[in-house]
């Protein structure tokens, strides 16, 4: 299994077996030995089909749905929709809101967040502007143990941003690329990480604290 080999576990609770081919169980929580987040899915119902050698499953997950299928051939496909933000912000240092769908292809995951409403955060001494953006898109490949931001990007009327690193199991690191519309409102803010007119590169490190 691809998440075990990575160092993760599940739990899983209110376990069922129904119909031939059918497990459905109340919860089922993914846990990695590195980090202190956990991940909940709720109301969980696999369907295997082993003729097609595959599984399709369903769940609630942050108060959305995921649905998906494994093909023993075609790899893992999934889609996660309107699911809520608010913890997975919390769990890096920051406060935001919104709800978040996307696609999952093997190891990508393509994504993006609708009424995005952010609190500006100030991360390794490095002020990070988030309240200017509204909509939030991106992918992420993971490699081994390296997860690639590749890239994610922040728009909003006030301006774009570009985000570029790599999330490993100490940290989160990369650069943000600002690009606001007036640029006056921001170089009292940010004139350190001005390089020109309304361009900014501002570092982007967040340590994530490990499991005991």
């Amino acid at each position: 299994n691809f998440l075990v080999a990575q160092g993760y576990s599940f739990e899983m609770r209110g376990f069922k077996k129904e119909v031939p081919f059918r497990i459905c169980a109340e919860t089922v929580t993914l846990k990695g030995k590195k980090f202190t987040t956990e991940l909940t899915l709720r109301n969980v119902d696999i369907r295997l089909h082993p003729f097609m050698l595959s599984l399709a499953f369903k769940s609630e997950v942050l108060g959305g749905r995921l649905e998906g299928r494994f093909k023993v051939f075609n790899g893992l496909s999934a889609e996660i929709k309107d699911a809520d933000i608010e913890p997975l912000c919390r769990a890096l240092g920051f406060q935001g809101q919104g709800f978040l769908s996307g696609k999952v292809i093997d190891n990508k995951f393509q994504f993006k967040v609708k009424d995005a409403i952010f609190q500006d955060v100030v991360l390794a001494n490095n002020y990070i502007p988030l309240s200017a953006f509204s909509e939030v898109k991106g992918v992420l490949v993971m490699q081994g143990d390296v997860i690639l931001i590749n890239p994610l990007s922040l728009e909003s009327k006030d301006g774009y941003a570009r985000i570029n690193g790599k999330i490993t199991e100490n940290e989160i690191k990369g650069i943000i690329e600002f690009m606001p519309t007036l640029d006056a409102q921001w170089q009292s803010l940010l004139g350190n990480y001005r390089l020109k007119e309304r361009y900014y590169r501002i570092p982007l490190r967040i340590s994530i604290v490990k499991r005991e």
